[in-house]
């Protein structure tokens, strides 16, 4: 990660927030939910992974890919 080390923290997190959440999903624990809840994890997913495409992708041209 070079100068953006500090990157590397806010994407681990944001790893384990979807992939925990998607365990979730995937062991039914949000099962009885409301269709609006549903809703705000499908956007919170989606927030979080591209959030974590664009710190990925600004690490890559940090680093001096992209020229």
């Amino acid at each position: 990660m070079g100068a953006y080390g500090f990157s590397s923290w806010t994407l681990h997190m944001a790893s384990i927030i979807i992939f925990s959440t998607l365990w979730g999903l995937a062991l039914h624990e949000w099962k009885g939910t409301s269709r609006r809840t549903h809703g705000l994890i499908a956007a919170g997913l989606v927030l979080l992974v591209g959030s974590t495409v664009v710190v990925g992708y600004g690490n890559y041209l940090g680093a001096g890919g992209g020229h």
